[in-house]
């Protein structure tokens, strides 16, 4: 197991179609260091301050592949 960092957002202006959270929130992508994180974080809440979403990260966990299946780079 080995600790990732996910990229979150939240999409504001989607509150009103939904009653439920879940549609409101994606998971950009995940990389391997807190400092790329705060970076990527920092980076995308500028680009879109004027789209009602909010980006944050959280630490999370990637676990080992030992259901045999084989993992592939996209």
């Amino acid at each position: 197991m080995r600790h990732v960092y996910a990229i979150v957002r939240i999409d504001g202006f989607l509150a009103d179609l939904y009653s439920d959270v879940e549609p409101l929130i994606t998971i950009k992508k995940i990389v391997w260091s807190q400092e790329e994180a705060e970076e990527e974080v920092e980076r995308l809440n500028r680009l879109n301050e004027k789209k009602n979403c909010k980006y944050f990260w959280k630490l999370t966990r990637l676990e080992d592949n030992s259901s045999g299946i084989k993992m592939v780079d996209l």
